[in-house]
């Protein structure tokens, strides 16, 4: 679930830039193409647009999220300008493909072509999911970037490359790539045990060079329209250092926690959101069979 450059602490802002990278005055950029990173993470994703970090159980297994496909609406200033998928494919016994594919079929967005997509490959070990793989690829009219990492979880190094600064580093036993996250933070909402309440949540997140807990504040329960008619669920907010910077979303309970809206509010006042069109659960059946 991307926005001038990401979901979160570790934004891309206008000192990383590259020779290949849109500035601040090509008008290619007034797309916001990696919003929605920012915002989800998902993303995804959106992906814009999440976290787990706490040691979790067995217990998993009940409040597992399990393979589904979404589609979002995306909006620049309630102006809509694209379109968003996810899935959640299982590929293997405790393995996961995440998928999301953003591309502006409206107005600029549109006309440039602009499109984000975003891969990551996770396995469940000890009851908990993690990162394995991530693949991130933006095009803008003749402009693209890519970022990919990769998770060696015997020597605890992530590999990661932009196209102009590769990079290893110390990694953790469970670390989730900024695209993945938003499934750790769905189900560590579902972990939460009746009548006790969640008041934050910090995952660690592998991104530019680092890892790093990123920090969330469950606020409040609302219900929000999707069209898939109301739903109930949790309002999150992620804590930035950047306080002008508000990234929030909503997440449904019916749907195993993942989020229906995904909000972002630029400090320059930019509004950017996602919201659920449709939704589908692929079953069980279906899922068991790809893990055999």
């Amino acid at each position: 679930m991307t926005g001038p450059n990401d979901l979160g602490p570790n934004d891309l802002g206008p000192n990383d830039l590259g020779p290949n990278d849109l500035g601040p005055n090509d008008p290619r950029e007034s797309f916001h193409a990696p919003w929605w990173l920012r915002a989800m993470t998902a993303n995804p994703v959106l992906l814009q647009v999440a976290l787990l970090t706490c040691g979790l159980s067995a217990a998993f297994a009940a409040s597992a999220v399990t393979p589904f496909e979404g589609e979002y609406a995306v909006f620049e200033n309630d102006k809509r300008i694209g379109t968003a998928k996810l899935s959640l494919q299982m590929t293997g016994k405790n393995r996961f493909t995440f998928l999301t594919d953003t591309e502006g079929d409206r107005g600029l967005a549109g006309f440039l072509g602009a499109e984000i997509h975003e891969r990551s490959d996770l396995e469940r070990v000890d009851g908990r999911l993690r990162s394995r793989h991530y693949w991130y690829e933006q095009n803008v009219a003749f402009r693209t970037r890519k970022r990919v990492i990769g998770f060696d979880y015997d020597k605890q190094v992530a590999s990661e490359d932009d196209g102009k600064n590769p990079s290893r580093y110390a990694i953790g036993k469970h670390v989730f790539d900024r695209h993945a996250v938003v499934l750790g933070l769905a189900e560590e909402l579902a972990q939460a045990k009746p009548g006790q309440p969640i008041v934050s949540l910090s995952p660690s997140v592998a991104h530019k060079g680092e890892v790093s807990a990123w920090q969330f504040q469950v606020l409040a329960k609302e219900t929000v329209v999707t069209g898939e008619g109301s739903v109930e669920t949790l309002k999150v907010q992620r804590m930035r250092a950047n306080k002008e910077r508000v990234t929030s979303s909503w997440h449904a309970k019916r749907w195993g926690y993942l989020p229906v809206r995904i909000e972002q509010v630029e400090p320059d006042g930019e509004r950017f959101r996602m919201e659920l069109l449709r939704w589908k659960q692929v079953p069980s059946a279906a899922a068991t069979k790809v893990s055999d």
